[in-house]
């Protein structure tokens, strides 16, 4: 398991680097907010009613954890590269 203080450095600039200088703070923020209600807010409901619909079994949590998995790869893939480009 990787720690979180080991994800948060470099997600945090990543992530300020997909937007202009303008709307960076902005940008950068509403998008790890949305993520944190839809992603992070939703698991609990969505994990139990998965868990009810399966009768206790945990395959479907588990597709649907990698679905995340899944999403944050490609987006990652497509993101624009920036390195040797001026982000200020």
């Amino acid at each position: 398991m990787v720690p979180p203080i080991q994800i948060g450095d470099p997600q945090a600039s990543f992530l300020a680097e997909l937007f202009p200088a303008k709307i960076r703070y902005s940008g950068a923020s509403l998008g790890y907010q949305l993520a944190s209600v839809f992603a992070g807010g939703m698991v609990l409901p969505v994990s139990t009613a998965l868990l009810a619909w399966a009768h206790n079994k945990s395959w479907p949590v588990s597709l649907y954890i990698i679905s995340f998995c899944v999403v944050t790869i490609v987006a990652t893939i497509l993101a624009e590269e920036t390195y040797k480009k001026d982000v200020s």
